[in-house]
């Protein structure tokens, strides 16, 4: 297992790979069906991730310090899941119990994690 996935932050660092991992807009207006498979299959992967971490750290302290854990431009782990495509309900619900007071906060442009969700 990852190290990074054992430290508090290592929830973050699971969104930080996912995004890099993105593809770019495709010029196209419809992306390739080889695009949107590639995709599907690394958002599983994330969201596995995600909940092997939550499933490793059961402690409430340790999840509260990952999910209230400010990364770059001031997003938590709730602000990463919400950029990222077609969040599982579960891993959204669970972040939030964690810490519910990050949905009100805002990252350093402003945005609430909900404005993450519905761009």
């Amino acid at each position: 297992m990852n190290t990074n996935r054992n430290q508090p932050s290592g929830v973050v660092s699971v969104f930080k790979k996912a995004m890099m991992n993105m593809p770019a807009p495709n010029s196209d207006s419809e992306p390739r069906l080889a695009e949107l498979n590639r995709l599907r299959d690394m958002m599983s992967t994330t969201w596995d991730g995600i909940r092997e971490w939550l499933a490793a750290h059961p402690s409430e302290s340790e999840r509260s310090q990952a999910a209230t854990h400010q990364g770059q431009f001031l997003t938590t782990a709730l602000h990463m899941v919400c950029k990222l495509m077609d969040p599982p309900v579960d891993i959204i619900e669970s972040l939030i119990e964690c810490a519910s007071e990050t949905v009100t906060w805002p990252d350093s442009n402003g945005w609430l994690p909900l404005t993450h969700a519905c761009e």
